[in-house]
């Protein structure tokens, strides 16, 4: 059987390359996409590579941090309606070398070359292409990792940018990856280099060689799988299908009694965005759009739907503008028996994504605790003070479990 052979894209800098592409006046300046430059405000969703250049400016950095290293950069506004259109023009792109293509995010895709050598040659010279069709097409530069399971390829993909080709074939893996830090291997998080390091690993090589059960007795089968992954091993299929399953992500509840205040259905409304939105963000997708659905006592239903030129993914967020939908939905005197959410429109997206955080780092860390908390134990294994309160679906369930 021959090897795979399967290619990671990385769109280099892609929201500000997007920015680029769009406005060529743009091109050669160190561009941020962030906030509002005359209030200063925000944090620093995306950066080109000419602000590397000139400073030392990291992503999630305030804006305010950023233009007191660059004063000279020019700040754009998000614009993510355009990326997800400049995303969808790259995979056509990619679709002209590979019928499998799976997006993983908005600016990365893998593809399986295997058996593509009398159409496009060798594997480097196929990504030589991709990168030229892609660069004339839409006017993005990318990088592509080769190798023969998907974690090669995305760790070859972060060997060099922007327009790098670099391989990551099995012989390769102890010259090019054992070397590097441990936290350099994707999947492995700030936590579990601190609990690699008080076993004495540090780099990829001492966990690809460390011992197995120790690892899987410390991080269950999370630590067989990060083992697999330092040797450059495991999955190596494409599937362009995981994309296209989740088409959108919702709850509703039924309630054992209309409510017909206001007040009372901001609360049930709240309830069930909250655990639409935990599920959206174990699926690792953002939405655009959100839809709020009401069914009266009448078993007629209504809904209303609005789509964002954001990505949304945090709970309040998608509950501000889901309430707002409400308000619009809802007539007075109208007893309601269902509330529901549902969350549209969706792209896949890092588990943890800069363009996505709040400007309020413990607002963030508050989020990611809860959802970890109700992963492991149960929707309803921590509540928030408005889900106690009278209307609210939780404290109706608690009175009936008493």
């Amino acid at each position: 059987m021959a090897q795979k052979v399967i290619f990671l894209v990385d769109m280099n800098a892609f929201f500000a390359s997007v920015h680029q592409a769009q406005n060529p006046e743009l091109k050669g300046q160190p561009v941020l996409v962030a906030g509002n430059r005359e209030a200063r405000t925000g944090v620093v969703l995306a950066k080109s590579y000419e602000c590397l250049e000139r400073a030392p400016i990291r992503t999630a950095m305030t804006l305010k941090e950023a233009l007191d290293l660059l004063p000279e950069a020019v700040v754009v506004q998000p614009d993510h309606r355009m990326y997800r259109e400049y995303s969808r023009r790259v995979r056509r792109v990619l679709e002209d070398f590979s019928p499998l293509v799976e997006p993983v995010s908005i600016d990365e895709a893998f593809l399986d070359m295997t058996g593509t050598v009398k159409l496009f040659g060798p594997p480097e010279e196929a990504a030589r292409k991709i990168q030229d069709a892609v660069l004339t097409r839409t006017g993005l530069p990318c990088s592509v990792g080769i190798g023969n399971t998907r974690i090669a390829a995305k760790m070859a993909s972060e060997f060099k940018k922007p327009m790098g080709i670099s391989t990551l074939w099995p012989p390769e893996v102890p010259g090019k990856l054992y070397p590097l830090p441990v936290g350099k291997l994707h999947g492995v998080g700030e936590k579990s280099v601190e609990k690699l390091a008080a076993l004495n690993i540090r780099t990829i090589g001492e966990l690809a060689e460390a011992d197995g059960e120790l690892l899987i007795r410390r991080f269950g089968a999370a630590g067989r799988q990060m083992r697999l992954s330092a040797r450059g091993l495991g999955a190596d299929d494409v599937d362009p299908s995981r994309y296209d399953e989740v088409k959108s992500i919702g709850n509703s509840r039924t309630m054992d009694r209309d409510l017909s205040s206001l007040e009372e259905l901001r609360r049930a409304l709240y309830d069930v965005t909250e655990i639409a939105a935990a599920r959206l963000r174990k699926q690792g997708m953002v939405a655009a759009t959100v839809c709020v659905s009401l069914k009266d006592s009448r078993f007629v239903t209504r809904s209303h739907r609005k789509t964002y030129g954001e990505e949304l993914c945090l709970t309040e967020d998608i509950y501000e503008r889901a309430a707002e939908l409400l308000e619009e939905l809802w007539k007075p005197g109208t007893g309601i028996r269902l509330v529901g959410v549902s969350l549209e429109n969706l792209s896949p997206g890092e588990e943890v994504q800069i363009r996505l955080l709040p400007e309020d780092p413990s607002r963030r860390q508050l989020q990611n605790t809860l959802d970890r908390i109700r992963d492991r134990y149960g929707d309803d294994s921590v509540l928030r003070g408005r889900s106690l309160l009278p209307g609210s679906l939780r404290a109706t369930r608690g009175k009936q479990g008493r």
